[in-house]
């Protein structure tokens, strides 16, 4: 099992690789610029979320 950081994990590319890399059995660390609607649909899954603006 390997991390990745995924930058952009809410927008339309980040979103299915996030998903992706979780079906896979991966650990994954997401970058999000606010934390709004999007960032909290993926918050709830086994993903660590920072937060930068």
């Amino acid at each position: 099992m390997k991390t990745f950081l995924i930058t952009g994990s809410t927008g339309d590319t980040g979103t299915p690789t996030v998903k992706y890399l979780l079906e896979q059995g991966h650990r994954v660390k997401a970058l999000v610029r606010r934390e709004d609607e999007r960032s909290q649909k993926i918050s709830h899954r086994k993903i660590m979320c920072e937060t930068r603006e």
